[in-house]
């Protein structure tokens, strides 16, 4: 299993479990629930990735670590966990 989980954004993938807590009645492309505990979607040690694009940036800094802890033990041995985020001193540097 697959795991692409989303906040509000339509960059869906095929052949991933899509996952978005605000997702909207009538999407079929995504499933609703929260991003922060999987324990609904998927069983420890059973998924083989889990992408979390720009989701962590929604969590308060000392929040990360207890949601990062639920999201790595629902990967099986070998499995990947690919997470992106905003860097905020380039932003701000940017600006």
């Amino acid at each position: 299993m697959k795991i692409n989980l989303l906040i509000d954004s339509d960059k869906v993938l095929n052949g991933y479990v899509n996952i978005d807590p605000l997702t909207k009645d009538g999407d079929d492309s995504k499933v609703k629930g929260e991003v922060h505990d999987l324990d609904a979607f998927v069983d420890n040690n059973e998924a083989e990735e889990i992408r979390a694009m720009d989701v962590l940036n929604y969590f308060a800094h000392v929040d990360s670590a207890a949601v990062m802890e639920n999201w790595i033990k629902k990967l099986k041995h070998g499995g990947k966990l690919v997470v992106g985020a905003v860097d905020v001193f380039e932003v701000a540097r940017d600006m």
